[in-house]
């Protein structure tokens, strides 16, 4: 297994956050099918010597389709967890033709993680605070009494209002 990741975010429509710039990382597996078409392909049409020049290689096509894969089965951010599976299996019929083209079988591809700049995480962390809260109204009102309730020196909280 080879780890594959994006090298730059990917910009992503988002059906609730607009645009959001995500990266993504994971794992993939590769067979050589036709090892002929593999080396007029990697060697002599690309000029590769090197496992490691062709990884980057391989790792850029799966960066390539991966943006095609997210802007055709995800629509929101906040879905991405639950669709893994799905993205991969996508990702994996879409990049079909680019590795047969290079004398390949993709095995396998998974994905790791998709990741949000930190500054959306912790927006999404406050969003899902505020959904788990429930009535916004309420819970100001009841985090205003246990203030109030807390002070010294005042009886009750009519004595403090008053």
């Amino acid at each position: 297994m080879k780890k594959w990741g994006t090298a730059q975010p990917i910009l992503f429509k988002d059906t609730e956050l607009q645009m959001v710039r995500l990266r993504s990382h994971g794992t993939f597996s590769v067979r050589v099918i036709e090892p002929t078409v593999f080396l007029n392909r990697m060697v002599g049409t690309q000029g590769m010597y090197t496992a490691d020049q062709i990884q980057d290689y391989l790792r850029s096509i799966l960066t390539a389709r991966l943006v095609d894969v997210f802007g055709g089965v995800v629509k929101s951010v906040f879905d991405m967890p639950s669709q893994y599976d799905e993205i991969s299996v996508a990702l994996k019929a879409r990049a079909r033709a680019d590795f047969e083209a290079a004398g390949l079988e993709l095995v396998d591809f998974l994905i790791e993680a998709i990741t949000p700049p930190e500054e959306v995480g912790q927006m999404i962390d406050h969003r899902s605070g505020l959904e788990a809260v429930g009535d916004l109204d309420k819970f100001l009102k009841f985090e205003m009494a246990k203030g109030m309730g807390g002070t010294s020196g005042a009886g009750n909280i009519g004595t403090m209002m008053g």
